[in-house]
């Protein structure tokens, strides 16, 4: 019966036990502040923060009594925190029911210059008793450690950060070594980029070697520019001073890295892109270095806007809500510059797919002259009227969608066509035979079967002649015009020795 009695009183108090650890839990977690009446808890953990950085929690406070209570907090700023409750300030007044709690927010802004150290945060709290007007206060403590990488604390005096200066008096003192430490970074970092030069050069073959070297002498003012940036920064730290200073540097290191490293991608890509145009052009159709300026534009703004995005962020900006205005910007700005984005794409259409290129002869549905593409721009197309050497200036958007007959495009032979009308009764089989002679007796006039030989044939019984055609490709479309001049005097001249005469409109009258 005894061990049956144990037994009970031992379960008994296993789950008085288990009952009672929340209690005790709760009372031992956090910090904790008895005003009588009243308590208030703070979480139940170690608050590590970091400079810069805004955390949140809740205050707990209980009324032990059946008494409704008027509660006051009021939260005390530091050199490095700024606690603000819900309502945005640093104080507030909240009624607390009988035997009720309550959790109060309170959010904690740590200052970015802020050094590495445990801040205590102190909230006074004063409990009004509604019923007898009695007042009692109580001071919470919450230590907070805060953690800040412009903090030189773990750097201070140490050569490159890490190791204990042993030299003696003066050669010791943070100004030494801070300048000690600069010069090491900058030789540790030029022996590691010329042992990476030095590398590539290895794995190079000796034709792209004179690129390496190109963009070496490119690169490397810019590298040493941004190992000054970094050396500062780091120096700073080693000696000690203001981290208001070193997050100032460390600001401008980030803007000036960014810059240089735009300035260098952009030296590197303008080299790399005709070398890669050269090694690609001849496998893919329509890639060649007539493309290259427009990929060093599209490089160019690519490259400075993500720069300039990058800039905005270091200066702490939201880009979210920068992108956000851009976007909406951007669309007014198209809506009220349809026609300049019309070409502008328009442009981009046409030096993509080239339809036409620089010093193509073309003819344009609308436009009877042959023109010669000049320059094609982003907005507008520059011709060259071929006959009169006018200067003619389309929008770009004209040019996209016009019919154009590219006169130039694949091979620099032409078909002229020459009409010739003979008298009714001529021996058209001589006649014929006569016009091929002098189209391959002239020299501009292909006949190697590399294009349809010289032919001719009737092509019409006029009123007054019969009309022949000689078609026939001359080697080069810039002459076309003068080469059809001689070959029609040539013909002129063929058809007179032969007595072979042309055709001359005549009446017959008839007087009664």
């Amino acid at each position: 019966m005894s061990s049956r009695r144990t037994a009970v009183l031992f379960a008994f108090v296993a789950v008085a036990a288990l009952l009672l650890i929340p209690i005790l839990a709760d009372e031992n977690s956090g910090e904790f502040a008895d005003a009588g009446d009243v308590t208030v808890t703070s979480p139940g953990y170690d608050l590590s923060l970091n400079a810069g950085d805004a955390y949140s929690f809740n205050l707990i406070v209980n009324n032990k009594t059946s008494v409704v209570y008027e509660i006051t907090l009021d939260v005390s700023d530091s050199d490095n925190l700024v606690a603000l409750f819900d309502n945005g300030k640093s104080m507030i007044s909240v009624d607390l029911e009988g035997s009720g709690h309550r959790d109060v927010p309170l959010t904690i802004n740590v200052d970015r210059f802020a050094g590495s150290v445990t801040e205590n945060l102190q909230i006074t709290m004063t409990c009004t008793n509604t019923v007898s007007g009695t007042e009692s206060s109580v001071l919470l403590t919450v230590p907070i450690q805060i953690s800040s990488q412009l903090a030189s604390d773990n750097q201070f005096n140490k050569i490159l950060g890490e190791f204990r200066n042993p030299l003696p008096y003066p050669l010791n003192t943070p100004a030494f070594t801070a300048a000690l430490s600069f010069l090491l970074w900058m030789g540790i970092s030029f022996l590691i980029i010329g042992g990476i030069f030095i590398v590539v050069r290895k794995l190079f073959s000796e034709d792209r070697k004179k690129h390496l070297e190109e963009i070496r002498k490119d690169v490397s003012w810019l590298v040493f520019l941004a190992i000054v940036v970094y050396g500062i920064s780091g120096a700073l730290g080693i000696a000690g001073v203001d981290g208001y200073y070193v997050a100032l540097s460390l600001s401008i290191s980030a803007i000036v890295y960014i810059i240089l490293g735009a300035i260098i991608t952009w030296r590197v890509y303008k080299i790399a892109i005709p070398q890669l145009f050269s090694r690609v052009g001849d496998d893919i159709e329509g890639l060649d270095s007539t493309l290259i300026p427009l990929f060093n534009m599209l490089g160019k703004i690519t490259i400075a806007t993500v720069a300039f995005a990058s800039i905005l962020a270091a200066l702490g900006f939201n880009l979210v809500a920068i992108l956000t205005g851009a976007g909406i910007l951007g669309l007014a700005l198209s809506l009220g510059a349809q026609n300049s984005l019309n070409q502008f794409f328009s442009g981009m259409t046409l030096l993509l797919t080239r339809p036409v290129r620089e010093g193509d002869l073309v003819k344009m549905k609308d436009h009877t002259a042959i023109l010669r593409v000049k320059r094609i721009g982003m907005m507008n197309t520059v011709f060259h009227s071929w006959e009169n050497e006018e200067v003619v200036v389309m929008p770009n958007s004209l040019v996209a969608s016009s019919v154009i007959t590219n006169m130039s495009s694949k091979n620099r032979a032409y078909r002229i066509l020459i009409l010739v009308g003979v008298a009714h009764g001529t021996d058209l089989a001589h006649a014929m035979r006569l016009m091929r002679e002098v189209a391959y007796d002239h020299p501009n006039i292909i006949k190697d079967g590399t294009f349809d030989t010289p032919d001719t044939r009737v092509i019409e019984f006029a009123e007054f002649d019969v009309r022949l055609r000689l078609t026939a490709y001359v080697d080069n479309v810039e002459n076309y015009g003068s080469i059809s001049a001689q070959i029609r005097l040539a013909i002129y001249d063929k058809f007179k020795e032969n007595g072979i005469k042309l055709s001359v409109p005549e009446m017959e009258v008839h007087l009664s």
